[in-house]
């Protein structure tokens, strides 16, 4: 079979042991299609889009991004209430965002349908670069922790731990149920294996 990458012709190539494989492929990517739809993304491309800052922050939206000046200790901010994404479904945490502190660490919280209450149990801290002159990406698998778990409510978002002063710029955050890109000719699915099978992959190289 054959496609047009890129404005060039090249052979795809089926990395599967026998048709039933390909049929189960073929409905795993067509139901995280459909899935995926149940995600959420804010890109700030039309003002707070509902996050609200609560604690020793301010900021405004301007160019598709917040931009936060942090101004006490534990700095944070949270989503429009009532997300109601399917844990299981959305296990990817995603942020582009430049941090301009000296904290090297962001946390991000959640509170579920079943579980209202804020506390560490239900969060997750990353690592950041501190001091950054530019936006990066930064993503996890926040479903690594066991109570990310039935219907996610809300989510918090805590841009430094240590710090009560500085600033940093949000351009994106979202909430996903995988990454899927395309990289030197080979598309990728990423996906947290510990739910679910080995993942049998499409190939755009000729030699893979």
């Amino acid at each position: 079979m054959k496609t047009i990458l890129n404005g060039q012709s090249k052979v795809i190539k089926l990395k599967m042991l026998n048709m039933k494989s390909f049929f189960v492929l073929a409905l795993f990517s067509f139901m995280s299609i459909l899935v995926k739809s149940q995600g959420v993304t804010y890109t700030f491309n039309s003002g707070t889009e509902g996050w609200t800052l609560i604690s020793s922050l301010t900021g405004t939206v301007s160019g598709g991004c917040y931009n936060l000046t942090i101004n006490g200790a534990d700095p944070y901010m949270v989503s429009p209430s009532s997300l109601g994404l399917s844990a299981a479904n959305n296990i990817m945490f995603k942020i582009k965002v430049k941090n301009s502190t000296s904290d090297n660490s962001f946390q991000l919280f959640w509170i579920t349908n079943s579980d209202g209450t804020w506390n560490q149990q239900k969060s997750y801290s990353f690592g950041v670069a501190p001091n950054d002159n530019q936006i990066r990406e930064y993503s996890f698998i926040v479903a690594s922790k066991s109570t990310w778990s039935g219907t996610i409510k809300q989510i918090r978002l805590d841009p430094g731990n240590t710090i009560t002063s500085g600033s940093v710029q949000i351009d994106e955050i979202a909430i996903v149920p995988y990454d899927f890109s395309l990289d030197n000719g080979i598309i990728k699915i990423k996906q947290d294996l510990t739910r679910g099978g080995a993942i049998n992959y499409i190939s755009a190289s000729s030699n893979t």
